[in-house]
């Protein structure tokens, strides 16, 4: 987790975007040094002292699970700057933590000379981009399942769902 208190008190949501940037960046550079993608991401807007004090504000929270790992900037920007375009806040932002909740290992790929080889580095950031837009249960995937009937061989799951893998023929 990476926390930056703002100079002053931020009431607009688009001046946030510069603050989330930073600490992308920094989280990006953490992740990368250990190896890591990170699978969750949570963002915490503390508000006004005096707001919370009087008035009873709560942080505002914000977690969002990403359909794979990832440590790509402009992938967690983008993702993080849908979601906070969702968000009313109810009093200036003080301050702003940005924390991994879930980091799996990543390992690094090498870069292909021919097209077509890289349909999840477009795939996942679209769904990714629509899920912050439009909400968790907007965006499904389809997966197949083992049935022998056409209209029953197609099932939906959530995007942040993991497919399980396919079991394997046992023979007897």
């Amino acid at each position: 987790a990476s926390r930056l208190v703002l100079p002053v008190p931020v009431q607009d949501v688009e001046a946030l975007g510069f603050a989330v940037n930073r600490l992308v960046h920094a989280l990006s550079a953490w992740l990368l040094a250990r190896g890591l993608g990170v699978a969750r991401i949570g963002l915490v807007l503390d508000h006004e002292r005096h707001h919370h004090r009087r008035i009873g504000i709560a942080a505002t929270r914000v977690e969002f699970a990403l359909g794979a790992p990832t440590r790509t900037v402009a992938h967690l920007n983008t993702v993080l700057r849908e979601r906070l375009a969702r968000i009313a806040l109810p009093a200036p932002v003080e301050a702003i933590t940005l924390a991994s909740e879930d980091t799996t290992p990543l390992a690094g790929h090498n870069l292909d000379w021919l097209p077509g080889n890289d349909r999840d580095a477009v795939v996942v950031p679209l769904a990714d981009r629509l899920r912050a837009r439009l909400g968790e249960g907007s965006v499904v995937c389809i997966a197949s399942q083992a049935e022998h009937r056409p209209e029953a061989a197609l099932a939906e799951r959530a995007v942040e769902e993991r497919p399980s893998p396919s079991p394997s023929p046992r023979y007897a």
